[in-house]
């Protein structure tokens, strides 16, 4: 295996380590003070972390924020707006389901998106086609959310 994919072999298990954490703590809060409190606060903590790391460490040449075009900031809006989508509905998953179904259906979501997002080349990679083995472990990754439910 090649060092490039082993690092991010490893980066992307840590990343969802924290996903795991963050989502066991949305849970938390979100049976505390709301699902959708829980998505609006979550964000502007960390909305306030970002802006305060930008402001001290990351500045364009000219000493002022790197400048950023209308079409990035339009994505920027869209990707914020679903990023309280998600922690609202993590909140709200975890609560019905537990922690390992709700993550693994959102891990499930995730899958459909990326399979239509490379079936169609949206992403920065050629686009690659559906066969029966990407479909097989849709489904099996199906299953396994399906099985993770707690039984009432």
């Amino acid at each position: 295996m090649k060092n490039p994919i082993l690092i991010g072999a490893i980066v992307t298990l840590l990343t969802g380590m924290a996903i795991g954490i963050q989502a066991t703590l949305n849970g938390l809060i979100g049976a505390e003070i709301t699902p959708l409190r829980t998505g609006l606060w979550m964000n502007f903590v960390g909305g306030t972390i970002a802006g305060v790391i930008l402001l001290l460490f990351v500045r364009g040449a000219s000493g002022s924020s790197a400048a950023i075009s209308p079409s990035i900031l339009t994505m920027l809006v869209i990707a914020g707006a679903l990023g309280i989508v998600v922690i609202t509905g993590v909140s709200f998953s975890i609560a019905r389901t537990g922690v390992a179904a709700a993550l693994g259906g959102m891990f499930l979501g995730q899958l459909l998106i990326g399979m239509l997002v490379d079936t169609f080349g949206w992403g920065l990679s050629e686009a690659i086609p559906i066969d029966a083995s990407r479909i097989f472990g849709l489904l099996l990754m199906a299953f396994g959310v399906y099985i993770l439910l707690p039984r009432a």
